[in-house]
């Protein structure tokens, strides 16, 4: 239920109803949204946490497509193939797919909600959540 990192260019554009973000106009290579992430803290050079995405396929104040943007920022920002190295079906609506490094770690998960809105969270998802996060 997110945008990419860089998506609202500034304050102007974030009323959902005028902005190019959600208007479903940001399109981005993989590496030009990495950078995006990279530029805000030019300098820094350590370990960053893992990312987990949720959205809805039928969100309709945030397209279900910057889910695809936001997970190739995050690929890209890992050094992870855009390509998952799981997929899977943890509840019945919902679809994972887990992003690993070379050294199986997963760092990015992307799960999306088959049907719902903008409505997150739901049932099962704090659990979810906290078992990725290791809390």
């Amino acid at each position: 239920m997110g945008v990419p990192f860089g998506c609202f260019a500034n304050e102007a554009d974030f009323p959902p109803w005028t902005s190019k973000c959600v208007g479903g106009n940001m399109h981005k290579t993989a590496q030009e949204w990495g950078n995006l992430v990279r530029q805000a803290f030019p300098g820094y050079s350590g370990t960053r946490p893992r990312v987990q995405l949720w959205h809805g396929t039928n969100d309709t104040l945030v397209p279900f497509q910057l889910m695809q943007e936001e997970t190739k920022q995050w690929t890209d920002v890992f050094g992870l193939s855009q390509t998952p190295t799981s997929t899977d079906q943890p509840q019945p609506s919902w679809t994972r797919q887990r992003f690993a490094g070379a050294d199986g770690a997963v760092r990015l998960e992307a799960i999306s909600v088959s049907g719902a809105g903008h409505q997150l969270p739901m049932g099962g998802m704090a659990a979810a959540a906290v078992q990725f996060f290791g809390l």
